[in-house]
């Protein structure tokens, strides 16, 4: 959805009211954590203003309260939950909300917000027993931060261990993720593929030689007989 900004620019009106309900299309996250973005409300106003820095270019400013849902995974039950959140926008509008100097993209410019308000972890999940298995479970921050941790004598235990091999000058090594393919291997050993010398014709006898040699076969060493060869009997 595009907002004319033309009227704006040209003085005829002080303000654009951008005061609505806003439906933004998935195609502006799709490739993001969010499922969904439900009941987008703007409430505020778009008008000119000059920066600190330049007081003789007036830019687009908005001054306006943007709230809503954002549709994400619950951190732990994987299961789709609504985050409620509010942004109080006052700044400068940024130059790739627009679609030309004349035109501001507003689903473009709720994006641009909406985003840095989604939180990397969140859960609605307050019973955490129904999460363990065979040996784990779920436990929650004050179980883990307070003497409450189910799990702190194996930590303990584990710790006078560690101290043991420390000791005892026990070294640790790190394990390889996977298991190195013959590819890879055979590329880094590449370097050490046998290479053919370069040879060259005896200009005597016409004997292949190394390059710098006398002849084997002949005994000269460029056109000078050097080295005096036996024929075998």
């Amino acid at each position: 959805m595009n907002i004319d900004l033309s009227l704006l620019h040209t003085h005829n009106i002080e303000e654009i009211d951008i005061s609505n309900t806003y439906d933004i299309p998935k195609e502006y996250y799709e490739d993001s954590d969010i499922l969904e973005l439900k009941n987008i409300k703007v409430s505020g106003k778009i008008s000119l203003a000059s920066s600190e820095e330049d007081f003789d270019v007036e830019k687009d400013y908005a001054k306006c309260n943007i709230s809503g849902k954002i549709v994400i995974e619950d951190s732990i039950s994987l299961e789709p939950i609504d985050y409620d959140f509010e942004i109080e926008y006052d700044d400068f509008i940024e130059e790739n909300c627009k679609k030309n100097e004349n035109t501001l993209d507003i689903f473009m410019f709720l994006w641009e917000n909406i985003v840095l308000e989604v939180p990397l972890q969140y859960t609605k999940v307050r019973d955490l027993n129904q999460y363990q298995g065979d040996g784990w479970r779920l436990v929650s921050e004050d179980e883990l931060t307070n003497n409450n941790n189910p799990f702190k004598d194996l930590l303990d235990k584990f710790e006078k261990e560690w101290l043991i091999m420390m000791k005892l000058d026990i070294q640790m090594f790190a394990v390889p993720f996977r298991k190195v393919s013959k590819t890879r291997k055979r590329m880094r050993r590449s370097h050490n593929a046998m290479e053919v010398p370069g040879m060259t014709k005896c200009p005597s006898c016409g004997e292949i030689i190394k390059p710098h040699r006398v002849c084997a076969k002949c005994g000269n060493y460029k056109g000078k007989q050097v080295v005096e060869v036996k024929e075998a009997e």
